[in-house]
């Protein structure tokens, strides 16, 4: 009896442990973001991921190099409703949004990441530890079709600069 009691508790708390909803990944919360871009109407969501100073301040390791980044993004997002609707969706309907990301060391490495050559650049001036993500949409074939960056994940949010290592060119 007590052996039987004894695997019923085992089998129910294997059960509620299966139960438990997973942790997230910053790719499977970024999955997420592109599909309400997918179909966000007059850049409403998108309006969400605006860095703020103090964010930008958290990516880059010196004061200099922040100031550029956020003039650009300033001057990005003050022009963001210029951007077309369908800016931050896929070229077509059937086409697979991907997460991708990107370390300093892959970057430098760029035959180890996805994201866009461009993105090497921003090596020197980001912190250590930051991680830059991107989105790309995918065809029934493999090929890629459209890429976006930079995301970054700062004190648990997701902010958006539009190619932003053009503020480094």
């Amino acid at each position: 009896m007590m052996k039987k009691l004894l695997l019923l508790l085992v089998c129910v708390n294997v059960f509620l442990f299966s139960c438990q909803e997973k942790a997230s990944s910053p790719k499977s919360e970024l999955l997420e973001i592109i599909k309400k871009l997918r179909t966000d109407e007059d850049h409403e969501f998108l309006m969400t991921l605006r860095p703020t100073d103090s964010d930008l301040y958290e990516i880059f390791r010196d004061s200099m190099y922040t100031e550029r980044a956020i003039e650009y993004s300033n001057k990005v997002w003050n022009g963001i409703d210029k951007i077309p609707a369908n800016a931050l969706g896929p070229v077509n309907e059937d086409d697979i949004p991907v997460a991708v990301s990107a370390t300093q060391d892959q970057l430098l490495e760029w035959s180890q990441t996805d994201l866009s050559m461009d993105y090497i650049m921003l090596c020197e001036f980001l912190k250590a530890d930051v991680v830059i993500y991107g989105m790309q949409y995918v065809d029934k074939k493999g090929m890629g079709t459209k890429s976006r960056g930079a995301f970054f994940r700062v004190d648990e949010k997701w902010i958006f600069v539009p190619q932003l290592f053009r503020a480094f060119l």
